[in-house]
């Protein structure tokens, strides 16, 4: 039987809270495996021995290991027997995650998206879109809302 690795991309709580109710409220295969993801970005590079930027980067850590961690327990309480990984990757976010797929051999990257609309997304640009246009397997990209719509139904 093969099994089917799924990404699982966190951006941050809100976002985990979405897609960990997408999650549970699918059947999946008993040999799925989920592979938790989060990507910290630095927006500009650091200067070698700059005190800011390690303690920075070091919170940026600590909180990606705190998401990544409670994200991957709730998984495992929900489903014991499913065998779920914790990924921390740090560059940029469409590469890291691509390259995680292609390393894992991913049937599906589950993400969010942020939702920019017009200029912010012009200038700054949609990395669920990015992503689903390189991944070499389907990408899930949930809207902001899909929680309350969820819990509408």
């Amino acid at each position: 039987m093969d099994k089917e690795r799924v990404i699982v991309a966190l951006h941050d709580q809100f976002t985990g809270t979405s897609l960990q109710d997408f999650i549970v409220r699918h059947d999946w295969k008993l040999s799925t495996e989920f592979h938790v993801a989060h990507v910290i970005e630095a927006s500009a590079a650091p200067r070698r021995g700059d005190p800011h930027w390690d303690i920075e980067l070091q919170k940026a850590r600590e909180t990606a290991s705190y998401l990544v961690g409670e994200f991957a327990q709730a998984i495992r309480q929900h489903s014991p027997q499913t065998r779920v990984a914790e990924h921390i990757l740090e560059g940029r976010a469409v590469d890291e995650l691509v390259r995680l797929a292609q390393s894992q051999t991913a049937s599906l990257i589950i993400m969010g998206c942020r939702g920019r609309r017009g200029l912010k997304r012009l200038i700054l640009g949609s990395v669920s879109g990015e992503v689903a246009h390189k991944a070499p397997c389907s990408v899930v990209i949930l809207k902001k809302n899909h929680l309350a719509f969820a819990q509408a139904r």
